[in-house]
């Protein structure tokens, strides 16, 4: 016997791996293009952290440099009587900023040093030979040098220098020590899209120092071309690179996403990266969660076309068994009559009423079947009487032919006496004639 699927299951099996099948194209595009949007979020995102970040800085770099700028006008623009009259000005510039506690101090070609924070220079001290000064030398405006660790404090710093345009003191070059900790702390507290191996730091590119870093471990690193540690090796390859674009580069395994933007007036750039492996973890943990809710989805959806399907096949499949009944020739079933003006309700309905009909006329033949049965049943004690007369008639007959057997017997008895008795007589008659014609022929001859 063939197996029989039922309606049911062939729609279930229909529509199901179809709308299946959609939704997870859907779902498949969906990821696809997640993924693109979070990686275009995530890129923004980079690039948004490292510009904001850096026009923090710039703004704080600039304040500092137009705090040096006046100073080195004032410095250009009026004329001391000698060094103590210039030291006490410079002794106003001890508190103009809190990255510059010590305020601004210089020298000259001649080897005059000017100090107002009060620290005095050993007897080896040659201001000529001082990395400030002769960095000052190269520069008309107030430029960042080289960055170093601070030996008391421990903190980044780097000193400001320029040469002064002085007529009465030969190559003067003023200097500021600023400190870089509200730097570093603006560093510290950035969380680069809530990852746990972003960074956020700044290298001067003149020399491949690391200025400030969100790992205070790094500040003062200075970066070099077969550097062991392949991550600033490879970002050493990006301080030519054009700005505000994302760039992808590989250490030890690990792919990093990493944007730049130099700051203004300073030989730094700020770098931004993040690992791509914490992005795709995010992308992961939101796939995650789109198969889980498609999967509910297709669960629900299962549930709905299953319910709404039995709904439609239950009464198919109740029509169904009632035409197997009728077709076996049960017309005792009752068909509830269809509710819903629908295709089904007509049907139940058209069911029911031939239900009806058909009844009606099975309840007729009923009718006559028995009102025949009676008649043939009172037909057959007819037959039966006359069949008993006819039998009757025939034993008579018989007898008849029986008694009509005997009487030709007997007739036949009767000829033959009749026939013995005629010859008798006719013997008796000649004989009688031929006596007379004795007696008359004696009667002659007596005569």
């Amino acid at each position: 016997m063939k197996n029989k699927k039922s309606l049911l299951g062939r729609i279930l099996l229909s529509c199901i791996p179809f709308t299946v099948a959609i939704i997870l194209i859907v779902m498949s595009v969906g990821i696809l293009n997640l993924n693109k949007q979070i990686n275009k979020h995530v890129e923004t995102g980079i690039l948004s952290v490292t510009t904001s970040n850096a026009n923090t800085i710039q703004g704080w770099v600039g304040e500092i440099r137009y705090v040096l700028k006046t100073i080195k006008g004032t410095l250009e623009s009026l004329k001391f009587a000698n060094d103590k009259e210039e030291i006490d000005y410079l002794a106003t510039t001890l508190n103009l900023h809190k990255a510059c506690p010590y305020g601004v101090y210089g020298g000259d070609a001649a080897g005059v040093y000017l100090d107002a924070s009060g620290w005095v220079p050993d007897d080896n001290y040659v201001v000529t030979e001082r990395t400030w000064y002769l960095d000052g030398l190269n520069n008309n405006e107030m430029e960042f040098g080289t960055p170093y660790i601070d030996a008391q404090t421990g903190d980044m710093v780097v000193s400001a220098s320029c040469k002064l345009n002085r007529l009465d003191r030969n190559n003067m070059v003023i200097a500021a020590d600023i400190f870089l900790k509200p730097i570093s702390d603006i560093l510290t507290k950035i969380n680069v899209l809530d990852t746990n191996g972003g960074s956020v730091f700044i290298v001067d590119t003149k020399n491949s120092a690391i200025v400030a870093h969100k790992n205070k471990k790094f500040d003062g690193y200075e970066i070099k071309d077969n550097d062991k540690n392949i991550f600033f090796k490879e970002i050493k390859k990006l301080y030519k690179k054009d700005d505000n674009k994302i760039y992808n580069i590989n250490a030890d395994g690990n792919q990093y996403k990493v944007s730049k933007k130099r700051i203004e007036g300073t030989r730094w750039a700020l770098f931004t990266a993040v690992p791509i492996k914490e992005v795709n973890a995010e992308i992961m943990n939101t796939v995650k969660i789109l198969v889980a809710i498609t999967i509910v989805s297709i669960l629900v959806l299962i549930i709905i076309i299953s319910r709404a399907m039995i709904s439609i096949t239950r009464p198919i499949k109740n029509i169904t068994n009632d035409l197997i009944s009728v077709a076996d020739g049960d017309f005792t079933i009752n068909i509830d009559k269809g509710k819903k003006e629908d295709e089904l309700g007509i049907m139940s309905n058209a069911m029911a009423k031939y239900i009806e009909k058909m009844r009606s006329i099975i309840d007729n033949i009923c009718r006559i079947s028995k009102e025949l049965e009676l008649n043939a049943r009172n037909s057959s004690q007819t037959s039966e009487i006359l069949s008993r007369t006819a039998e009757e008639e025939n034993i008579a007959i018989v007898e008849t032919q029986q008694n009509m057997s005997e009487l030709t017997e007997s007739m036949k008895g009767l000829v033959s006496g009749v026939n013995m008795l005629t010859d008798i007589v006719r013997m008796t008659n000649n004989a009688g004639h031929d006596a007379n014609e004795r007696m008359h022929n004696t009667k002659l001859i007596t005569e």
